[in-house]
């Protein structure tokens, strides 16, 4: 099951779900984002990401023990990681510099897209013939 061909995936979901408790069970607590939280709405938001992130570890995790599913485990990992890095580059330039936590997820994140660009590369002729 835990292949290094899973390793990318197993990773992301690893440090994803830590994230996203942190974003919907506490997002009053300020010194997890670095900003107080107190309008409804905004932690609406913030649990609505918590959602979101929840989903998307359930389908890297699939996608490891579920070998049909590892190709679009894969490719979601990849848009979701570019996605957010993309996304902070672009506040990057038009906002100015982030917090250095911020910054280095920034980082972070561009190098596990490219680690799943590298995966699926590498690995996209050892899949199952049906899951091809």
């Amino acid at each position: 099951m835990l292949t290094a061909k899973n390793r990318h995936l197993l990773f992301s979901a690893c440090i994803l779900i830590p994230i996203a408790f942190a974003y919907g069970i506490a997002p009053d607590f300020s010194f997890v984002l670095n900003f107080e939280v107190k309008a409804i709405d905004l932690k609406n938001i913030l649990r609505a990401i918590m959602g979101l992130y929840l989903g998307m570890a359930s389908f890297w995790l699939l996608g490891i023990v579920r070998p049909h599913y590892w190709r679009a485990a894969t490719i979601l990992n990849i848009m979701f990681m570019g996605g957010l890095a993309t996304g902070r580059l672009l506040s990057w330039m038009v906002d100015g510099q982030s917090s250095l936590s911020f910054f280095l997820a920034m980082w972070a994140e561009f190098i596990i897209a490219a680690w799943g660009i590298w995966s699926f590369k590498k690995y996209k002729d050892f899949l199952p013939r049906e899951s091809l």
